[in-house]
């Protein structure tokens, strides 16, 4: 499995911030697949450090979100059990430009959901696009999403990544249900200014 990343930084014009091979997945991925795969425990750590030993969920690896102040909730049989913010699952972004390491379990330093100061609105992660190439045996999806700074005059965004959904009745609050599974650090930082939007792709390849 490949993945590939892709921004674009919309003002009056739309132009292209970044476009680099994603070579990033984290442990937390591979624990997952684990998890459902296996139908076994295993352990891996949520966006909080919380160390979590877990076996398989009902929604692994679902990392679409709302965007705004919308707040996503999973309907469970008897009662809704379990809700992210727009800024806890799916595409995130900070201003942490360290190296990744395989054991990271988070963006060092993630921009939250806002229109304040210090915030950028994030306006939901979508994922689509699936082709299958049977001639190549290659298969494709996007997941993507978009970012508007309204209230910080400029900031600077140099780590992406995604949170995945990894839920299991064990886990603890906060990021009960958050585990990141992929993140990766700009070759060139991104300043996005008052007004501007942000859109980022990841192209994520399957092949044998």
């Amino acid at each position: 499995m490949r993945a590939f990343l892709t921004a674009d930084k919309i003002s009056d014009r739309i132009t292209r911030v970044a476009n680099q091979p994603s070579r990033s997945f984290l442990l937390q991925f591979p624990s997952l697949m684990a998890r459902q795969w296996s139908q076994l425990n295993d352990t891996c750590k949520d966006t909080a450090g919380q160390e979590t030993t877990e076996d398989e969920c009902g929604y692994p690896f679902h990392c679409a979100s709302y965007g705004g102040y919308g707040r996503g909730i999973y309907n469970g049989s008897t009662s809704f059990i379990n809700s992210f913010d727009a800024d806890e699952q799916g595409i995130v972004i900070g201003t942490d430009d360290a190296a990744v390491q395989p054991d990271q379990y988070g963006l060092i330093s993630q921009i939250n959901s806002g229109e304040t100061s210090g915030t950028v609105m994030y306006c939901g992660t979508y994922v689509y696009g699936l082709t299958i190439n049977e001639v190549t045996d290659e298969a494709e999806f996007y997941i993507e999403a978009l970012y508007k700074n309204i209230g910080t005059p400029s900031i600077t965004i140099k780590e992406i990544g995604i949170y995945a959904n990894g839920y299991s009745p064990g886990d603890s609050y906060p990021n009960w249900q958050q585990y990141c599974i992929l993140r990766d650090v700009l070759d060139t930082p991104v300043i996005l200014t008052q007004g501007e939007f942000l859109r980022v792709r990841y192209t994520i390849k399957i092949a044998t």
